[in-house]
């Protein structure tokens, strides 16, 4: 199974509990990964079916009344021990922040090692994009912009390497 954004929320999401795809979708969009992470509803429901196939969800149909019947998804065994591997992949595949964001999202779910490894690692792909940018060469319409520009991608790039080791020492904290 690929490892994907998608994929890894869907599965966190569900690790909180049963939730029909509805909820899950829901979830996804008004949760605190709403504006990082985008999955249309066919994304989801294919991930769904997908978590499925493989082993790590099972679906019960609900009746309802005076509504149609909803699927409700709960993990498996297997799908916990997927949980892991998933995030492994992603961590390896994906140096994003968003990636960084739903490790830290599902942590209770996850090592505590992998989590802080997530977090370092994207602390040193935040300081390797601030350096980057500090030797960034701009055309000439944009030279006078280039402070300005170059100010403000480090600003926010300190913000959130702040954020990063915020969430490692409260991490570490915790445990």
């Amino acid at each position: 199974m690929r490892a994907t954004p998608t994929i890894f929320a869907c599965l966190g999401y569900l690790m909180e509990g049963p939730a029909s795809g509805y909820d899950t979708l829901k979830a996804v969009r008004e949760g605190s990964l709403r504006p990082f992470l985008s999955a249309g509803q066919a994304a989801i429901y294919e991930g769904l079916r997908s978590l499925e196939k493989a082993g790590a969800l099972v679906s019960e149909q609900v009746m309802q009344s005076e509504k149609p019947n909803k699927v409700v998804y709960a993990v498996t065994g297997e799908g916990k021990a997927l949980f892991s591997r998933l995030a492994a992949r992603l961590l390896a595949s994906d140096q994003s922040f968003l990636t960084a964001l739903l490790i830290v999202r599902f942590h209770r779910f996850l090592p505590v090692d992998q989590v802080i490894d997530a977090l370092d690692r994207q602390e040193a792909v935040l300081e390797a994009q601030k350096r980057s940018i500090a030797g960034l060469n701009l055309s000439v319409e944009l030279a006078k912009l280039a402070p300005v520009f170059k100010d403000d991608c480090k600003k926010t790039i300190d913000a959130q390497v702040r954020f990063v080791r915020d969430l490692r020492v409260a991490l570490i904290e915790r445990n």
